[in-house]
């Protein structure tokens, strides 16, 4: 067990931090700048803090890169290592080359969990009551995450994947339990992004909290452009960086939050439109609505009902926000994944706006996701 770190930068600057700030090692340019504005002393200021809480993270990934394999240890049957590349078929988007992966389909109507297999995907209409009201929140994927999953622990998906062996064993087809899927929003050139170097965006928070990396195989790397790496077995062992990144007090690590994983990188900044609010060229808006296919059709070839995804490359990678949360309204409403594969669906979306022009109206990433996608039933 470990007791809470008091770091100098917790002492000093308790504020939030920007969740899309510092998004990878070598774009931490962008964000340094934006913490070195002013001059004199105050500049002086804003360099220590950054040098600070660039340390403290150093600090952390280096706790966490120990902590994995004591945690391991504890896992017979959850293997944090497991890892499924899956690619979307290339007619989707015809002007990426093939690959070897096998591609993943489209969702099978008939086996969606409110529909029956004498309904086709043409005659099918969920029912208002079997479909789900999309929520956006201003928050930490993780934090959200853990909200959903309903004290959901390794132990508990162990004993669930045990009773499901003897159940196939005598004919049932009961699923198992399946823990919440979050969307790592992911570097295509690094595995985890920069969170050996102290970078702080939403991947680097969940290589620091969780044992995602262990899946992140660097032979994955680059990551082809229309594919998504799914780990199933992903355990969260530490709190939030406003709360001191403090490991969890539990000796025992099948009683940890369990959690899976799907990884998708967006477009490194696409061209977009004369006033930046959308894609300049359509084929880019095909291959983000491509990504986000693949996206549900992983969660629900997985078996997942509850999802927590993001702002899907709004940040250092400079995608339109308006317009990637409309490809996220256009996909959902597509037949294909018409209501009834899942029962929540959040986004969880830091607010990036300027003091005083955040919140649901403003204009931060979390105010445009929220008036595209939130109360909006799929």
């Amino acid at each position: 067990m470990t007791k809470v770190r008091h770091h100098p930068f917790f002492t000093m600057h308790r504020k939030k931090v920007d969740g899309r700030k510092d998004e990878r090692k070598d774009e931490n340019k962008d964000d340094r700048k934006k913490e070195h504005k002013g001059d004199g002393k105050d500049n002086k200021r804003k360099e220590e803090r950054y040098d600070e809480r660039r340390e403290f993270l150093r600090q952390t990934a280096s706790d966490t890169r120990k902590e994995l394999p004591r945690i391991a240890s504890q896992y017979r049957t959850f293997n944090t290592q497991a890892c499924t590349l899956y690619m979307l078929p290339v007619v989707l988007l015809s002007s990426i080359a093939t690959t070897n992966p096998p591609d993943l389909p489209p969702l099978d109507p008939s086996q969606c969990p409110d529909r029956t297999k004498s309904q086709s995907i043409a005659s099918f209409v969920p029912p208002v009551s079997h479909k789900t009201a999309i929520r956006v929140v201003n928050g930490d994927t993780l934090d959200t995450a853990l909200s959903l999953c309903q004290g959901l622990t390794v132990r508990d998906l162990v004993q669930s994947q045990a009773q499901l062996i003897n159940l196939n064993a005598n004919g049932s087809t009961t699923p198992s339990a399946k823990p919440t899927l979050v969307l790592n929003l992911a570097s295509d050139i690094h595995a985890g992004g920069g969170w050996h170097n102290g970078a702080m965006a939403q991947e680097e928070e969940l290589c620091y909290r969780t044992t995602l990396s262990h899946s992140l195989h660097r032979y994955h790397y680059p990551l082809h452009p229309r594919s998504a790496l799914y780990a199933p077995n992903v355990s969260l062992f530490r709190s939030s960086f406003t709360t001191g990144h403090t490991r969890f007090q539990e000796p025992d690590a099948l009683n940890l939050p369990a959690l899976s994983v799907v990884s998708v990188a967006a477009l490194r900044q696409p061209e977009l439109t004369a006033d930046g609010e959308d894609f300049a060229d359509d084929t880019d808006r095909d291959i983000t609505m491509g990504k986000i296919r693949l996206v549900l059709r992983v969660a629900a070839t997985e078996g997942h009902t509850k999802l927590v995804l993001g702002a899907l490359g709004c940040g250092v990678f400079r995608n339109p926000p308006a317009a990637v949360a409309k490809c996220f309204l256009d996909v959902f409403r597509e037949s294909e994944f018409a209501g009834g594969w899942w029962d929540e669906v959040v986004f969880a979306v830091m607010d990036n706006a300027a003091q005083g022009k955040g919140g649901k109206d403003g204009s931060g990433n979390f105010g445009v996701f929220y008036r595209a996608l939130d109360g909006q039933l799929v």
